[in-house]
């Protein structure tokens, strides 16, 4: 029928999307939100650079730094 489809196919489709939405549903599939966190004050940005200096050179000290995986 070209591009434009007659109302029975439109609505064949829409049944089928709603099957689909709905056992999208019952398998607790939901859209992704975004998850509120607090921001990073300048004392964690300190203590996070602080302890970044204090072991960047872990693997010197490391008991398994010899180990090849």
């Amino acid at each position: 029928m070209g591009k434009r489809k007659d109302l029975s196919e439109f609505d064949k489709d829409q049944i089928v999307m709603t099957g689909k939405v709905s056992e999208y549903t019952r398998m607790e599939l939901h859209s992704c939100r975004t998850v509120r966190v607090t921001m990073l004050t300048p004392v964690h940005r300190q203590k996070s650079q602080q302890w970044t200096r204090e072991h960047q050179n872990w693997r010197q000290y490391d008991a398994l730094g010899n180990v090849l995986l």
